[in-house]
């Protein structure tokens, strides 16, 4: 880190980083992509804010204005009990399951199947409304599990056997995946079987930005989708098939001098911020080129303190 002399402080030049992106116009899928982007330069694009945003719109140049594969992508979290959300140690592995044959498919949430022996289970999207079974873990309880006759979906029926009893229903080998089915009536009803998605960056950032175009993601299931960000449409993202084919923006990483700087001047004229954000700006950009910079340097002025003498 280097410092240069002021005639009323110092500043300190240090390295920032920042992402440079690189437009790639070939079709590949998700993971051809990211091969590519990792080959050549540093990786699928990560978007870490808006003007990131804006920079990798910008590095198109206009020359194509359909989606590009960027590098986030979701991953599909193990199945996990409701029960377990309260066991500070994690979810447990699942060891016993009862799935209908071809199951599962892409659901998130888990219902035991009606009028079949041991009502087996089928995965489904979590928003369906369905009756449900309840776990009551109390001393008082007259018995473990409860059949409850409302329509909900995962979530509120979730938040009724909490509130209720304990939770929603835990099949975790076959005597209670029995004991379950012999309280359900003629039902699909929801257990507490779960899973959730998780985005990442192909980086491993752990940005949180976003910018979903209107109405996306519209994949909410268990099926991994990869994100594109749509040209045309302000760069707005769009989830796909990680499978499908389109160009890609890839980024590597830069470092750029970044300069701190505070500065103590008097005067004898009561100036305007303005008239010192000039002069400041000036000076400083005058002694960082007389110190060997070039300049173009950018020099912008962000807090200004005013005292009386």
């Amino acid at each position: 880190m280097k410092k240069f002399p002021l005639k009323h402080g110092f500043f300190t030049l240090a390295s920032g980083r920042f992402l440079r992106y690189h437009f790639v116009n070939e079709s590949k899928n998700w993971t051809e992509a990211q091969r590519y982007c990792r080959e050549q330069y540093d990786d699928l694009a990560t978007v870490q804010n808006v003007d990131d945003m804006n920079q990798l719109v910008v590095s198109v140049n206009g020359s194509y204005n359909g989606s590009a594969w960027i590098g986030l992508y979701n991953v599909i979290n193990p199945w996990r009990w409701s029960l377990d959300d309260r066991n500070s140690s994690g979810a447990t592995e699942l060891t016993y399951t009862n799935w209908y044959p071809g199951r599962p498919l892409d659901g998130q949430c888990v219902w035991k199947q009606n009028s079949l022996y041991n009502a087996p289970w089928s995965d489904v999207a979590c928003d369906v409304l369905q009756s449900f079974i309840c776990y009551d873990g109390r001393a008082s309880a007259v018995q473990p599990y409860v059949q409850i006759a409302l329509f909900m979906n995962f979530t509120d029926a979730q938040s009724y056997c909490r509130q209720h009893y304990t939770d929603l229903a835990s099949a975790r080998d076959f005597s209670e995946d029995l004991m379950i089915a012999s309280v359900q009536t003629n039902q699909h009803s929801y257990i507490g079987l779960y899973r959730t998605n998780t985005l990442t960056w192909s980086d491993g950032s752990n940005s949180t930005f976003t910018h979903w175009a209107a109405g996306q993601p519209h994949q909410y299931q268990g099926t991994p989708y990869c994100t594109a960000t749509s040209i045309s449409n302000s760069g707005g993202w769009t989830d796909h098939s990680c499978t499908d084919t389109r160009p890609f923006v890839c980024h590597s990483v830069q470092t750029d001098p970044v300069v701190g700087l505070r500065v103590v001047f008097t005067t004898r004229r009561n100036l305007s911020k303005s008239e010192i954000r000039d002069l400041v700006s000036q000076k400083i950009k005058e002694q960082l080129v007389s110190g060997g910079l070039p300049d173009i340097i950018t020099v912008n002025v962000t807090q200004i303190n005013k005292r009386s003498p």
